[in-house]
């Protein structure tokens, strides 16, 4: 593939896990809920939320045509702390610091139609393959290593440059 007649190449995409392939193209049992289910399975394993300013005045679904909405200004991931309060259920970054098995009881609390055999395959390869999993876990390790009247100064930035795509 290429663009501005050849200026432009891209790399070959690296291929995705083989769970998610098989999900993918259909030689897992669970493949047909996966599809089916496939944003809120994404929605499960998201680490942050997705902000924005929308402009409303483009904003099409009415059966002709594509979903479509447009942006203006940046295009925010929103996070949160990363340690959730005592009254509310972990979500997002919160379910990851959690072990295996509470991440997939507070996965399944929050999606309770979707299949748990599926919630543990896509988590164990996302514990597997995601680096992101461990920048996590050892934020909140830090936390933990910080007396507790300074861990409201603890916080974490994930950046990159605004000009880069």
């Amino acid at each position: 593939m290429c663009c501005l007649q050849g200026q432009v190449r891209l790399a070959k995409l690296k291929h995705p896990p083989t769970e998610l392939w098989n999900l993918f193209s259909g030689s897992n049992p669970l493949s047909v809920n996966f599809k089916k289910n496939i944003r809120q399975y994404n929605a499960a394993f998201a680490f942050t939320s997705l902000w924005a300013k929308i402009d409303y005045s483009v904003l099409t679904a009415n059966g002709h045509g594509p979903y479509t909405f447009r942006i203006n200004g940046e295009l925010y991931h929103y996070s949160g702390s990363l340690i959730p309060d005592d009254e509310n259920a972990p979500t997002y970054t919160q379910i990851y610091i959690n072990d295996e098995a509470a991440q997939r009881d507070a996965r399944m609390n929050r999606n309770p139609n979707l299949s748990p055999e599926l919630i543990a395959e896509l988590q164990a390869m996302i514990l597997c393959d995601y680096p992101y999993v461990d920048i996590y876990q050892q934020a909140l390790w830090r936390i933990m290593e910080t007396p507790p009247e300074q861990q409201h100064n603890v916080y974490m930035v994930i950046r990159s440059e605004q000009a880069e795509d």
